[in-house]
């Protein structure tokens, strides 16, 4: 038996394998007979291990965006006002509500390589990006407590220079069309890129990561309860979802909170026990310079921070803290929004051990979004899959 699942991931690693030398030759054999010259860069690392956290970068810049102004923080004000003190000790009954039970979770990434940059006879070019990506969802069984794939979905995607014959564009792309999986192509201009093509390339590989999410998500049958995404909900389509949430384990902390007294800034979290959450907050944006999409996505949604651990001391203030995301569009959505804070809030807590200690940010971590990350590492491309591209695309260029 060992022999014959050892034959079958030998047999997928080839196949993998041929495909890799097969996109090369689609990118590398126009290029070549155009006179363009790809200088490779093969050891460069991937893009998304260079940067630091990027949920924490992509809430400053949605809120940056939203108030009109990087520099500054945006309000949030309680919506509801129960709290004697500044936190609250979720209710946690022995049986959960299971009208709040947290069936599915969906978790997406993605791994963007620099391979090279194109060069032109004129001397113009730019880079050439490779995208490998995918969303995954998981389903809890709460009968056997046991977390099980449910869904899949990935995708590659190959970024380049606009400065090349259109002709050569055309055949490139139909060629990755065709193969088995197919690849997707986008050619984007300096102008698009703002003279920077490598962070251009990164950002719309990472808005075609949530694309797939949200493809994941309208895939789930009607029969569940409520799906919890990997990070904020910051596109409309995942805020249109009915009974979904946002879980991030990491969080920008360009807020100031309201309320009682004077306001805080994100250090007050730091107070917050296990087993305690916040207030549920919505943003209050007042005088943001113009309307824009990551406004109106903030304006529909509420949120608040549950502590799921307590964190060793290196890891404090804010680690074992979650922040969590609801569609919240009007008032009367939820006539009780304290009932559904807490009863969601146990659910989380319910469902976070198994602990994944000692993996980095153990402490904010919900046990199935682990599950869903190990099933959808194997989706991706690896480091070795990266620099096989690369050596298969020298073969094309410059050994035959």
């Amino acid at each position: 038996m060992r022999q014959f699942a050892g034959a079958i991931r030998t047999a997928k690693a080839k196949s993998r394998i041929e495909s890799i030398d097969k996109m090369a030759g689609s990118i590398g054999h126009p290029l070549r007979k155009e006179g363009i010259s790809i200088i490779l860069f093969g050891d460069s690392a991937v893009e998304e291990e260079t940067k630091p956290d990027s949920d924490m970068i992509d809430d400053n810049i949605q809120i940056g965006k939203a108030v009109g102004d990087n520099r500054r923080a945006i309000e949030a004000t309680p919506i509801e006002q129960y709290l004697d003190g500044e936190f609250r000790a979720v209710p946690y009954p022995g049986d959960l509500d299971s009208e709040y039970q947290l069936d599915y979770f969906i978790d997406g990434s993605i791994r963007t390589k620099y391979i090279g940059e194109i060069v032109t006879p004129s001397g113009r070019g730019g880079a050439l990006m490779a995208a490998s990506l995918g969303a995954v969802a998981v389903r809890v069984d709460y009968q056997s407590m046991k977390v099980k794939p449910a869904i899949f979905k990935s995708e590659l995607v190959v970024y380049m220079v606009n400065d090349i014959p259109d002709s050569t564009k055309d055949v490139i792309k139909n060629n990755l069309d065709n193969l088995t999986p197919p690849v997707l192509t986008e050619f984007i201009t300096q102008e698009q890129a703002q003279m920077n093509i490598r962070g251009s390339a990164g950002g719309k590989a990472r808005s075609k990561m949530h694309s797939i999410e949200i493809d994941v998500a309208k895939s789930i049958g009607h029969d569940r309860k409520w799906i919890a995404v990997d990070g904020a909900l910051r596109k409309k389509e995942f805020i249109d979802l009915e009974r979904a949430i946002g879980i991030a384990k990491s969080f920008g902390g360009k807020v100031t909170f309201l309320g009682s007294g004077r306001p805080k800034t994100i250090s007050y979290l730091a107070k917050m026990k296990k087993g305690e959450r916040s207030p549920v907050y919505r943003y209050s944006i007042l005088n943001p310079s113009e309307e824009s999409e990551e406004k109106d996505s903030l304006e529909k949604i509420a949120f608040w921070y549950v502590r799921i651990r307590q964190p060793p001391p290196e890891m404090m203030p804010l680690g074992g803290i979650v922040k969590i995301d609801i569609s919240y569009k009007e008032s009367s959505q939820y006539h009780n929004i304290t009932e559904v804070a807490d009863k969601i809030s146990a659910s989380i807590l319910r469902i976070a051990d198994p602990s994944i200690f000692p993996r980095p940010r153990w402490p904010s971590f919900v046990y199935p979004v682990r599950v869903a990350e190990e099933c959808l590492q194997p989706l991706l491309f690896s480091d070795d899959e990266f620099l096989r591209l690369g050596v298969s695309l020298k073969s094309v260029m410059y050994n035959e």
